[in-house]
């Protein structure tokens, strides 16, 4: 199984999301919907993740529009946003949250949200993709 994560800047929340599905066993990618390419995870991701024991520093983000068009089994999106530009990019994709709920951007927020939202990406990724 082959999955991509889509978020805004690929710095954060799509990261996140591939090293769980690793995790797994997972094949699994990010993008981001507003990427610049070669960026790395924000401090607050990396230092998040690392207290959980997965490393974010050789993370690099993508653009969607670099990897769209890969055979994906699945793709998922962190907000309503990027499921429409993964539409727009003529393919399918779902609300990563199994309640269709958005996941915050924890951008420029402070770690407890970065914390927060790890742990929401984390049951998310669990509840989706373990079988």
């Amino acid at each position: 199984m082959a999955v991509l994560f889509i978020c805004t800047g690929n710095i954060c929340r799509s990261p996140m999301a591939e090293a769980f599905a690793r995790a797994l066993g997972i094949e699994a990618a990010s993008a981001g919907t507003w990427a610049v390419q070669g960026g790395p995870a924000t401090g607050p991701a990396i230092a998040a993740m690392a207290e959980i024991g997965i490393d974010l520093t050789d993370h690099r983000a993508r653009p969607l529009d670099d990897v769209i068009n890969e055979p994906w089994d699945a793709v998922f999106g962190m907000t309503r946003e990027h499921v429409d530009a993964v539409v727009r990019a003529g393919a399918e994709a779902d609300l990563l949250h199994p309640l269709g709920v958005p996941i915050e951007d924890p951008y420029g927020l402070s770690i407890e949200v970065y914390r927060r939202v790890r742990d929401e990406i984390s049951a998310a990724v669990d509840e989706r993709l373990r079988t």
